[in-house]
C-alpha cells in the first residue's frame, strides 16, 4: 500500500477510537426503531437497506470510502480512509479491492498453495482488510459487484441545518395536498435542501426541477427562477406526487418514480406482475433501473428517520467533532477535488447531496448561483402558490420510457450542489445552530466578501468584524487569509 496509505490507515484508526464515543451505537440496542406512516409501509424486507443508508448519513464520514456489494448494499466489505471523496480516490479504492477479490478468488481455487495461505489463511491479508463478519468466500463471490461510495455524515448534518427555515411550511403544503407529510423530507436526498443546487443540465432548487417543465407552473427566466423558492417549488413537487400516486397506486412506487419515472415504474410492474417494490428491486432487469433507482426509496426512508431522530444521531459531542474535522488538513481551505473534466469541484467546501457513484456520468463542478429569495418572499409565494395543470415540473427529467435523464436526481450528481447561505435563515434560527470553531479562508481568484460569506454560512459584516483590515472600500487580494467566525 505504501508509506502514504499506511499513514492514512493509522490516522483513521486513531480518529475512529477518538470519535467512537460520539457516534450512536447500534450494538447498544438503543437506536430508534424504523417507524413510518402506514401508507408508506413498514420497512420489512427493506430494513437492512434502509439501515445502511442511515449509517451512510450518520456514521460514515466523507473521508471514508465504503466498499460494498452493489446488489446488497448493507453488506459492507471494508471502510477505507481517504483524503477526499474525489472520483480518483474512490476509483483507487475500488481498483485495490477488485484486485484483492480477484486474488482471493484464485487463492480459494488453490487452497494448498503458499499464496493462498498468506492471503486467506488464518491472519492472512484478506482477513486483515475485510470487516467482520465478512469472510474471503463471500467477498470473492461478490467480486463483480463491488461498489465504492463515500460517507455523507457531514453533508447530512448540513442538510438538516438548511432545512429548518423551510421544512415546517413545506410539510404544511404537502399535507394540504393530501400527501404523506414525509414527502417534504425528500430534498434531503435530492439536493441536501440547497435552494441554490444546480445540475450541469439545468435542474435547479431543492426539488431539482428541470426548466422546460418548471415553466408550466413556475416563473423561470427574465432574471426570475422560482425553482429556487422552496415553497413554490414544493407546490410543483406535490403536483408530481399526486399524479404519480394516481398512476401507480402505491407510495413506495410513486416515490421511486421521482428517480426512475412513472412510465418506467409502470412498465416494471406490468412486466413482473407485482407492485411490491422489493420484488421489483430484486427482479426488474433494466440498465436504467440501477443502483440509484433501487436505493432511492430506502434513502428517502433513511432521511426521514434520521431527520426525526436528529438528537440521537447528532448529539452535541458528535456535532463538535464534525465541526472540528472541517478544520483538519483534509478540510483545510483550498483542498479541492476535480470534476470529470479536470475543473475544480467544491465537494469539500460545499455540502453535497448523498451518494456519489463511480459509474455516474453526471458529476459536474459546483456552479455559482444567485442567492435565493428571503423568507418574506417565500411566505408571499406560499400565498400565491403555483398555477397550471398537468404533470409536475420534475417530470421533464424522465424519458418517455421512464429512465432518468442526466440531472434528474441528486444521487447521480452529488458534485453539483453549491453551498447556500445560512443567512437565508432568521437570526433566531442561525443562533440556534451549533457555532463551529473559527476557521480560515484563503482568498482565490473570483472571490468577493459576499461569495466567501455565502460559502461559509456567515455574513459580510461578520467577516469584516473578524478581520479589522477589511474595510468596506478595501480590495481583497489573492492569497489573503481571512478569519471566519461563527
Amino acid at each position: 500500500m505504501g508509506q502514504r496509505s499506511t499513514g492514512l490507515r493509522l490516522l483513521f484508526l486513531v480518529a475512529a477510537l477518538w470519535c467512537g464515543g460520539a457516534l450512536p451505537s447500534r450494538a447498544s440496542g438503543n437506536e430508534p426503531r424504523l417507524e413510518f406512516a402506514q401508507v408508506l409501509g413498514a420497512p420489512g424486507r427493506l430494513e437492512d437497506r434502509v439501515r445502511f443508508w442511515v449509517d451512510v448519513f450518520t456514521r460514515y464520514s466523507v473521508q471514508q470510502a465504503i466498499v460494498q456489494d452493489r446488489d446488497r448494499p448493507w453488506v459492507v466489505f471494508a471502510v477505507v480512509p481517504i483524503e477526499r471523496p474525489s472520483r480518483l480516490e474512490l476509483a483507487r479504492v475500488r481498483a485495490e479491492y477488485e484486485d484483492l477479490a480477484a486474488r482471493v478468488h484464485r487463492a480459494l481455487d488453490r487452497p494448498g498453495s503458499p499464496a493462498a495461505k498468506t492471503l486467506v489463511g488464518e491472519g492472512g491479508e484478506a482477513w486483515r482488510r475485510l470487516l467482520p463478519p465478512v469472510g474471503p468466500e463471500a467477498f470473492a463471490e461478490a467480486r463483480h459487484r463491488l461498489e465504492v461510495r463515500p460517507g455523507q455524515r457531514e453533508i447530512f448534518l448540513d442538510s438538516l441545518s438548511r432545512s429548518r427555515p423551510f421544512l415546517g411550511a413545506m410539510m404544511g403544503l404537502v399535507r394540504a395536498a393530501g400527501l404523506p407529510e414525509e414527502i417534504a423530507f425528500l430534498p434531503h436526498v435530492e439536493s441536501s435542501f440547497n435552494a441554490d443546487a444546480r445540475s450541469n443540465v439545468g435542474a435547479v432548487g431543492i426539488w431539482q426541477l428541470m426548466p422546460e417543465t418548471a415553466r408550466r407552473t413556475l416563473r423561470v427566466g427574465g432574471g426570475i427562477d422560482e425553482r429556487r423558492d422552496p415553497v413554490r417549488s414544493t407546490h410543483a413537487a406535490t403536483r408530481y406526487f399526486r399524479d404519480a400516486f394516481e398512476a401507480l397506486g402505491s407510495w413506495p412506487l410513486a416515490v421511486t418514480s421521482y428517480n426512475y419515472g412513472v412510465n418506467g415504474m409502470r412498465r416494471a410492474v406490468e412486466a413482473l406482475g407485482t407492485t411490491d417494490l422489493v420484488d421489483l428491486i430484486e427482479r426488474h432487469d433494466s440498465p436504467a433501473f440501477g443502483y440509484s433507482a433501487k436505493n432511492f426509496f430506502a434513502q428517502f426512508l433513511a432521511a426521514v428517520h434520521v431527520a426525526r431522530h436528529e438528537a440521537f444521531y447528532f448529539p452535541p459531542r458528535a456535532r463538535t467533532q464534525i465541526a472540528s474535522a472541517r478544520t483538519s488538513a483534509a478540510f483545510a481551505d483550498g483542498a479541492r477535488c476535480r470534476g470529470p473534466g479536470g475543473e475544480p469541484s467544491a465537494l469539500f467546501d460545499l455540502p453535497t447531496a448523498p451518494a456519489i457513484a463511480l459509474g455516474d456520468a453526471n458529476l459536474p463542478a459546483a456552479l455559482a448561483t444567485p442567492a435565493p429569495p428571503n423568507l418574506a418572499a417565500l411566505d408571499r409565494g406560499r400565498s400565491r402558490g403555483a398555477t397550471g395543470g398537468g404533470r409536475s415540473a420534475h417530470a421533464a427529467s424522465r424519458t418517455a420510457g421512464g429512465a432518468p435523464l442526466p440531472g434528474g436526481t441528486a444521487i447521480a450528481r452529488a458534485d453539483a450542489v453549491a453551498r447556500s447561505a445560512t443567512a437565508r435563515a432568521t437570526p433566531d434560527a442561525v443562533a440556534r445552530r451549533d457555532a463551529p470553531p473559527p476557521r480560515e479562508h484563503l482568498v482565490r481568484k473570483g472571490d468577493s466578501l459576499w461569495t466567501i460569506a455565502r460559502r461559509h454560512g456567515t455574513t459580510v459584516e461578520a467577516i469584516r468584524q473578524a478581520n479589522r483590515d477589511v474595510s468596506p472600500s478595501a480590495q481583497l487580494h489573492l492569497g489573503q487569509r481571512l478569519r471566519i467566525e461563527g
